[in-house]
């Protein structure tokens, strides 16, 4: 019998479970999102999470020469004083590759004189310290010259690769009546939202529809991963639940 397999596009693909290069779960702890992440702004996707690598935050001290980032901050802040009572301020998503290098320093929000905030990007850039080496990882830092306290570290937000379509997949029953098992699959999503690998995690009984889901996943194309709002490589996990037919 020939098999046939038929894809359908359904709406939104099934949540994602998948582990990022920089992400976890969400953080089991009392505090609030906006806390942990140092802003309310609201997450752009609904798959978004709070990161919880690196497990423990790092002090200021670790992530910078804290002492000479706090005289320059507070150097910047009477150079460039701001009137109207709205405090001065840079939240920033910092990532360090895996040989402990700064990999970047990007500005998430602030509040700075006209036409400094790149000034200010690099000042906070410049009294950074390399880390170990091992996974990368990424932070946010808050700068508020006026602030109690100053420097905040909080953590990054990750949002797993997504898309709009949804494997709706039909295949006859298996040998003695059996119905297939659901397929568990594991895609490498790049930075340009294009599968570069998928691992097999768990096939549904027939190795025939296992490659041609496996191949159909490849050819597939994603809303990359984020961090902080970088586009990055990342895991996707997925389930393809199978409808049995015959």
């Amino acid at each position: 019998m020939t098999r046939r397999f038929i894809p359908s596009r359904t709406g939104r693909i099934l949540p994602a479970l998948g582990a990022a290069l920089l992400l976890g779960a969400t953080p089991a702890n009392a505090q609030s999102r906006a806390e942990q992440l140092l802003s309310d702004r609201p997450p752009p996707r609904h798959s978004c999470t709070v990161a919880t690598a690196p497990g423990r935050l790092p002090a200021l001290s670790q992530l910078a020469d804290s002492a000479a980032l706090a005289g320059a901050v507070a150097e910047f802040a009477q150079r460039y004083p701001i009137s109207g009572g709205q405090p001065m301020f840079g939240l920033y998503s910092i990532a360090f590759n895996a040989a402990g290098a700064v990999e970047r320093v990007k500005d998430l929000e602030y509040f700075l004189p006209r036409d400094k905030s790149d000034e200010f990007t690099a000042l906070v850039r410049q009294h950074l310290r390399a880390q170990g080496p091992g996974r990368g990882w990424s932070v946010r830092l808050r700068v508020e010259p006026a602030g109690t306290p100053v420097f905040r570290v909080g953590r990054s937000e990750v949002c797993e690769p997504e898309s709009n379509t949804r494997f709706s997949v039909e295949a006859p029953a298996l040998e003695g009546g059996r119905r297939p098992t659901p397929i568990r699959l594991r895609a490498h999503v790049n930075q340009d939202g294009v599968v570069d690998d998928v691992q097999l995690l768990r096939g549904s009984g027939s190795e025939e529809l296992d490659r041609w889901v496996q191949d159909t996943l490849r050819r597939h194309r994603f809303e990359p991963g984020m961090v902080d709002g970088v586009a990055v490589p990342m895991n996707h996990e997925e389930t393809v639940h199978l409808r049995s037919r015959g």
